[in-house]
């Protein structure tokens, strides 16, 4: 399958994008706090279909625009009583800024923000 590019992607695309908009915003988040925004039923950070974990967890670890920033201390405590490590994200700004062109993103960042 030659030819075959992540980047080319059409439906992780949109969903990277509103990820990259929504830290630059509000900052570094959790995995949760990411998919809550991303499946709101209205939100200028949700998706029209709204996105499953395992679609969230495949662009935020296999994208080298996000990072992943948690220390080992990080945990909450679920339901059952056990811990459970949190992830915390946000944007590899070097990355970014290194002049390579991300389809969805690049075109955004250099887009001027408009003025109130």
């Amino acid at each position: 399958m030659s030819g075959f590019c992540l980047e080319s992607m059409a439906r992780t695309v949109r969903m990277r994008a509103r990820i990259v908009e929504m830290l630059m915003d509000l900052g570094p988040m959790t995995t949760t706090d990411i998919f809550n925004q991303l499946n709101k039923h209205r939100g200028s950070f949700a998706l029209k279909h709204g996105a499953t974990s395992n679609q969230l967890s495949n662009v935020l670890g296999k994208n080298a625009t996000f990072r992943k920033i948690t220390n080992q201390n990080d945990v909450t405590v679920g339901l059952d009583g056990y811990a459970y490590p949190i992830c915390v994200w946000d944007i590899d700004r070097d990355y970014l800024e290194s002049g390579i062109y991300i389809r969805g993103i690049t075109d955004k960042l250099n887009q001027p923000k408009p003025t109130p």
